[in-house]
């Protein structure tokens, strides 16, 4: 075995003595310089979890927060929503109808009349108002339906009115039941002046 002269030691102990001799402030610098970079590497660690925490948030809370399509025709789970004038079950399509207001809120009923009496009393700024087509159960806006008004026609609160896409089937189903063809802005001037009463109107009602 090969003696080191300068420490009287073995040869693969060489690594060793020079960090012995190394001075003590060197090797202080040193430890401090390792200690600095561990904290900024866990420093880093937490920053970067932070961050991922707050975009995480972010997105959660856009997604709350989104709003509804003011454009979009409402979703009406029938047989579970209730309609927002009378508190009965949404059960018919053909006759359900809804409106959505200008910060997004839906509103709900099982009756086109419904709609008219609620918009009457509440006076929300409404963006766009809905109905289904009596034939086919689409979704059309109220304001470029054709709508009839019928006493023959037992709709779920009595008011006897549906809405058809078509102005010429709108027609046939008024002459095949008595009844008249009107628009959605005329009925809302007739509710608002007092010229159709619900309470004039006949007491029969679908079964819900």
């Amino acid at each position: 075995m090969k003696i080191n002269k300068q420490c009287n030691c073995p040869d693969n102990c060489q690594n060793l003595c020079a960090a012995a001799a190394e001075p003590v402030e060197a090797r202080a610098a040193r430890a401090t310089h390792l200690r600095l970079r561990q904290a900024q590497a866990a420093t880093t660690h937490q920053i970067t979890k932070f961050l991922l925490a707050i975009s995480l948030f972010l997105l959660i809370l856009a997604a709350c927060g989104s709003k509804t399509d003011l454009n979009a025709p409402p979703e009406i789970l029938y047989g579970q929503d209730p309609c927002d004038q009378c508190s009965m079950i949404i059960n018919e399509p053909r006759f359900a109808a809804s409106y959505v207001t200008t910060s997004g809120d839906v509103r709900r009923f099982d009756d086109l009349g419904g709609m008219l009496v609620y918009d009457q009393q509440h006076q929300e700024k409404v963006h766009i108002y809905w109905a289904h087509d009596f034939n086919t159960e689409e979704w059309l806006n109220a304001a470029d339906a054709s709508i009839v008004h019928s006493p023959e026609l037992a709709s779920p609160m009595a008011w006897g009115l549906a809405a058809f896409t078509n102005q010429a089937d709108a027609e046939q189903f008024a002459a095949d039941n008595n009844g008249i063809v009107t628009t959605f802005a005329a009925l809302q001037q007739e509710i608002a002046s007092g010229a159709l009463d619900p309470a004039a109107l006949s007491n029969q009602i679908h079964p819900h």
